[in-house]
């Protein structure tokens, strides 16, 4: 079925939107690490991630970053994004590639796309024994429910998510 233009436009968008907001995140982190390493990091993500999908927001689309492995509580994907991150997961076990995601839910055209775990993400959200000491108590002080641990290189971490308002 071919896209109306409506979704043509809020695709390129959300597409545009997603990779703004990963630059920039990723250059803030990198930063940070350069700067104090992976406790300042953690401080800096918690801060400047939020205020940037706020910022890359429009008053047509709200852009957030979910998983189903939440670090912070706030970036808990809804029961739709959860559904979305499952069946990614699914199609990863079977050895396919998870790509840009576009549904509708209660007449709000959603849109997602996955964010894969990368070498420098481990320094913060690898497996718990390759963590630092300061880094595990820094973790435990700011984000006791912490789950975003334990991660391997290329594992789906979770995603960039667009809502498209009516």
């Amino acid at each position: 079925m071919a896209c109306s233009t409506r979704e043509d436009r809020a695709q390129k968008e959300a597409a545009l939107a997603f990779e703004r907001l990963e630059n920039q995140l990723r250059g803030e982190l990198q930063k940070a690490m350069k700067e104090g390493g992976p406790v300042h990091a953690i401080s800096v993500c918690g801060s400047i991630s939020p205020a940037l999908a706020e910022s890359s927001s429009t008053a047509g689309m709200q852009l957030r970053r979910v998983t189903d492995r939440p670090r912070n509580i706030g970036n808990r994907a809804d029961s739709y994004e959860m559904t979305v991150i499952a069946e990614w997961k699914k199609m990863i076990d079977a050895g396919q590639k998870p790509g840009l995601h576009m549904g509708e839910e209660e007449g709000q055209l959603r849109i997602m796309k996955p964010i894969r775990i990368q070498g420098q993400c481990l320094a913060c959200h690898g497996p718990v024994a390759s963590l630092g000491k300061e880094l595990k108590a820094a973790l435990a002080e700011k984000y006791p429910e912490d789950k975003a641990t334990g991660y391997e290189p290329d594992e789906l971490r979770g995603a960039f998510s667009a809502t498209f308002k009516q």
